[in-house]
């Protein structure tokens, strides 16, 4: 592709990105908006792989750790994929330049890691297995959060498969089964993961002298041990001996960081790993209550109705399954309540149940997590205002966002003032704006500037006791 030539009518190519065996990638610039997107040209001479496997798999999927395609375009010789442009430099690279990264930076992107490969593992009908989870391959961000580029070989596992066809993958990352002895699957990546971190904390992966995982003295801290012992287990030459899901390895993490040294606190960055799947669209068709499934509930501003909120999605929820209901926020008005509810003695362990609703409050939520996250169906977030909050961390985790705006005409500013701080981390419009007695043209108004689904709460005095209109919109936002 030529350096400042039009294709396709409007995207403009400025300068190459890289290139590989069989591909290069251009940055191009919309003509039309002025926008700045990415071009892979796979060339149509390599016949030993699908040139459609990449796009294929990314238009169907909808993850904040994985770039959009926007557009596939083909002529005589190549296939060109128009996709999000990610700015920021690969860990490979940012290893390079850095040498020594902080073991409890290392965990953060784990947890990303696992986040993202989770979903995909996740998807249905079938699993879809990355199959080179590599630092090259590991983009970040100049906010800190990662992105998981290049999935030229990536595919969907199926069961009647029986070996991979060829050896793929890259050498010091690749697992064995995917040089052509046995069939690539959920384990292959958990392989990859395992040796990607092994470079992040030493520099080597198994291409280089002894070509095998061994203990150094760069591992001179109790976390930087534990995760070592993590890899170990991700590097199994035998897939059965390694973790067998990604959830399990997640477990693990989660139990290392409950260390004292170096626990990755979540006050710590606002980009920290997202711990559960980030649902796409066409997949939350149903909560599968098989499957804890976390909500966050986040205000643009104090008093907005956040906690009223969470507690009538609660008491509608807790007809389908197991509800926890975690205050993170220091309103302490869960505290209130059990007080009401219950007799003081029972406050002491900051937790109580009401109406099957299990309440928490000032709690250490990774180690609740650790212990308790399998035993409910959801868990609801009670964030607070975003002015108290600070960070998004755990809004960003949760499977689905909701956003409370406040519904008079001059607060309608606070929304827009909220959206545009924080639009960067929903790349994909998947934040859910719920405005309790906001007129119907605000209401569009906000829909126009946010693109997200966005809905207008009418007045329930009594959230124990949510009216058929409130359960009505909560179906429909939650599509159960």
């Amino acid at each position: 592709m030529e350096t400042g030539r039009v294709y396709f009518d409007k995207f403009k190519v400025i300068e190459p990105l890289g290139h590989g065996g069989t591909s290069e990638v251009y940055l191009a610039e919309n003509i039309k908006v002025g926008n700045k997107w990415a071009i892979k040209k796979a060339r149509k001479e390599n016949h030993s792989i699908n040139l459609l496997a990449e796009p294929n798999i990314l238009k169907h999927l909808d993850h904040i750790a994985i770039p959009k395609i926007i557009d596939i375009e083909e002529d005589d010789q190549a296939i060109y994929i128009i996709e999000e442009y990610v700015q920021g430099i690969n860990l490979k690279d940012y290893k390079t330049q850095c040498t020594e990264i902080e073991t409890k930076q290392i965990v953060k992107w784990a947890f990303q890691l696992c986040d993202v490969l989770n979903y995909l593992h996740q998807r249905k009908p079938h699993p879809i297995i990355y199959r080179d989870v590599k630092p090259e391959n590991i983009m970040l961000m100049d906010n800190g959060m990662i992105k998981l580029i290049d999935f030229g070989i990536a595919r969907e596992y199926k069961e009647e498969s029986q070996n991979d066809t060829m050896p793929i993958g890259t050498k010091g990352y690749a697992a064995p089964e995917q040089y052509g002895i046995g069939q690539s699957d959920e384990r292959t990546d958990i392989f990859s993961l395992g040796i990607t971190l092994y470079f992040l904390l030493t520099s080597k992966n198994l291409s280089h002298p002894p070509y095998k995982i061994q203990w150094t003295e760069q591992l001179n801290t109790e976390l930087a041990n534990g995760l070592f012992e993590i890899v170990l287990k991700c590097c199994e030459i035998l897939p059965n001996q390694r973790y067998q899901s990604i959830r399990e390895l997640e477990n693990s993490l989660l139990t290392l960081n409950n260390c004292e040294e170096g626990a990755v606190k979540k006050h710590d960055n606002i980009n920290l790993s997202i711990l559960t799947n980030t649902n796409s669209e066409n997949e939350a068709s149903n909560i599968d209550v098989k499957k804890t499934a976390t909500i966050g509930v986040l205000g643009v501003n104090k008093g907005v109705g956040v906690t009223h909120t969470s507690i009538m999605l609660a008491a509608i929820l807790c007809k389908k399954g197991k509800v926890a209901l975690i205050e993170l926020n220091d309103s302490k008005h869960f505290k209130e309540i059990g007080l009401v509810t219950r007799d003081e003695k029972t406050m002491v362990k900051k937790n109580f149940i009401y109406n099957r609703i299990h309440y928490y409050w000032d709690i250490d939520y990774w180690k609740f997590l650790t212990k308790y996250r399998d035993q409910y169906d959801f868990i609801i977030i009670d964030l607070g205002s975003y002015q108290e909050l600070g960070e998004l961390d755990e809004f960003i985790r949760s499977d689905i966002r909701l956003v409370i705006g406040q519904g008079m005409d001059w607060k309608v500013k606070e929304i827009k003032d909220f959206y545009s701080r924080t639009r960067e981390y929903d790349p994909n419009n998947n934040w859910c704006y719920l405005l309790p007695l906001m007129d119907k043209k605000s209401i569009k108004e906000i829909k126009k500037l946010t693109n997200s689904k966005t809905f207008h709460l009418s007045y329930n005095m009594n959230p124990f006791m949510p009216n058929q209109e409130i359960k009505k919109i909560f179906e429909q936002l939650l599509k159960t």
